[in-house]
């Protein structure tokens, strides 16, 4: 979901609106999960006009303080009311003296302390909250001219054409859980929408529904009555069983699904963890000698699984350590597993094997002529151009997303993971922390083989920032 904020820059009349910003629309808009910011994003790239008119036409939210009297602030709050009938925000520092324009002064806004604008932080996050989610128009232009209708905004959000190439080749080799990744990596993009609709369609053409259901209650979440959305699902809910679900998606829209069974599957234990400490390592993670006490854990964490739920299936890389002990346990205990690859074997190993010896890499060799097909995430650590909008984004934690949204695939109750971790967080999208949290959100079990206690390890110190 992206907003867009209309406001002064720098200190007028006043009222310190870098201030503002700071300590109050941001956090209310962090707080929310909600990106984009202001103008100030785009000046460096081509018309800065035309980006701000899509801007103010496609951002799900829009966010006006009218504290001053600023001729572009007005401008563009004009634009959005005559483009868009809901979803604008406005806000305004207490004691003005100056008159709101007549045009506005029937329109409700928050008032702010502009000495301390972060004590109205609660109401403004549930004012924003309460916006989004209202169906009554908040544009004075809709409401005086009923029969106005909004432009279909997806005619003003192009798809990269790369981001176009992998979810057609993900489509084509039936790739479920690159496809759900790149769903993932759309949020937060200006083009978000028409991402998450275009990877939706795949994946329930795919009838992986599971992975379809997520990635079109993502774009619902946006847009409630999204017409596609809920058709989709009303059929998806009725084949996962969920009729009631069904029945509400249906309620939005028209549809007419059908109902084949569901099957039970085995339990998917998707394995993340440490690589095993190359030598010379300052801090000690997963020394060497320590390799017997990982390999019992993994054990009888895999021994309860089967206890519990019969049988199962593994899902891993094949760095050092872990990842490697992991499938070689699954071996011994009859458990199939996946591998997957975040770049091609030959590159894989040195990147994330070679470091820790010879036998780590005679181990690697072995695993890896056991699955031949083994899909492969990307040719080079080089990002695609297409995911710009994500900062400290690596393909490393692009490939612990994917392999996650290819254990989510088949339905996160029916999903495990299982994490060899020291339990130090701060290492971002795709890291094991936010892995941990993605999963449980889903419904996803996690447990945690604490490697700190498991190999008598200081605890890491917390990481800043």
């Amino acid at each position: 979901m992206r907003a867009f904020i209309i406001r002064p820059f720098g200190t007028k009349g006043g009222i310190d609106f870098e201030k503002v910003d700071a300590e109050l629309i941001s956090p209310a808009l962090d707080a929310l999960g909600i990106s984009g910011r202001t103008t100030g994003e785009i000046i460096a790239a081509g018309n800065i006009r035309e980006d701000m008119f899509q801007l103010l036409l496609v951002s799900d939210l829009v966010v006006a303080d009218i504290s001053i009297d600023n001729p572009n602030a007005y401008y563009e709050l004009g634009i959005r009311h005559g483009l868009r009938e809901k979803g604008t925000f406005l806000l305004r520092a207490a004691g003005q003296t100056n008159q709101v324009p007549f045009d506005l002064r029937t329109d409700r806004y928050l008032s702010y302390d502009a000495s301390a604008p972060g004590s109205a932080l609660a109401a403004l996050t549930k004012g924003l909250k309460a916006t989004l989610e209202s169906e009554r128009p908040d544009s004075p232009v809709f409401r005086l001219l009923p029969q106005l209708r909004e432009q279909d905004r997806s005619k003003f959000l192009p798809l990269p054409r790369e981001f176009r190439e992998e979810v057609d080749e993900a489509s084509r080799t039936k790739a479920i859980g690159k496809l759900a990744l790149l769903g993932d990596e759309a949020r937060g993009a200006l083009w978000e929408t028409e991402g998450l609709r275009l990877v939706g369609r795949e994946l329930f053409g795919a009838e992986a529904f599971e992975a379809a259901c997520t990635t079109l209650e993502s774009l619902r979440i946006i847009d409630p009555l999204d017409k596609d959305a809920n058709l989709l699902l009303g059929t998806i809910y009725q084949r996962l069983g969920n009729l009631p679900q069904s029945e509400v998606a249906l309620r939005r829209v028209a549809g007419h699904p059908d109902t084949p069974p569901t099957t039970a599957k085995p339990r998917t234990i998707l394995f993340t963890g440490h690589q095993v400490d190359a030598p010379g390592r300052k801090t000690p993670r997963f020394p060497a000698d320590k390799e017997p006490l990982a390999r019992d854990a993994i054990r009888s964490a895999l021994q309860q699984q089967l206890a519990r739920y019969g049988s199962a299936i593994g899902i891993a890389g094949a760095a050092s350590g872990g990842d490697i002990v992991f499938h070689e346990v699954c071996a011994e205990l009859a458990i199939p597993t996946r591998l997957y690859l975040a770049l091609p074997p030959d590159v894989y190993v040195t990147e994330s094997v070679a470091p820790a010896g010879r036998d780590w890499i005679r181990r690697f060799w072995e695993l890896e002529s056991r699955f031949q097909s083994a899909p492969v995430l990307a040719r080079s650590k080089e990002l695609p151009g297409w995911l710009r909008h994500k900062s400290d984004y690596s393909i490393w934690q692009r490939n612990n997303l994917w392999m996650l949204n290819e254990a989510l695939a088949d339905g996160a109750r029916n999903v495990t993971l299982l994490a060899l971790w020291n339990g130090q967080a701060g290492d971002g999208p795709g890291g094991t922390a936010d892995m941990i949290n993605v999963a449980q959100s889903r419904g996803a079990e996690a447990k945690v083989l604490d490697t700190n206690a498991l190999f008598g390890l200081a605890a890491p110190a917390p990481v800043e920032g």
